[in-house]
């Protein structure tokens, strides 16, 4: 087989860049309708704006800037063992 007939694999997991943070180990799921992420701080403000922190301290992936949006939904999922957790979901730029 000639290399110009070769074709490319892509695997399950890549490099993205989330915000400005470059080369974040991801998992591809070309059938899912959302994503996450790691966040911390997770605070809503009196004005009604969602401040969070991308990873957290420790990881080396984490920068300390205060990310604020007006722009996101609110959910409740319940894990197995009945446990009630709110989470948010905000759309961030991945590259």
């Amino acid at each position: 087989m000639n290399s110009s007939d070769a074709k490319q694999i892509i695997g399950s997991n890549t490099l993205v860049t989330v915000g400005n943070i470059a080369d974040v180990p991801a998992k591809i799921d070309t059938g899912a309708d959302s994503s996450s992420v790691w966040a911390s701080d997770i605070n809503v403000t009196p004005d009604g704006a969602l401040q969070f922190k991308l990873f957290a301290p420790g990881c080396p992936y984490y920068n300390g800037q205060v990310h604020e949006t007006t722009q996101y939904k609110v959910g409740v999922v319940r894990s197995a063992t009945g446990e009630e957790q709110t989470r948010y979901r905000v759309h961030l730029p991945i590259t």
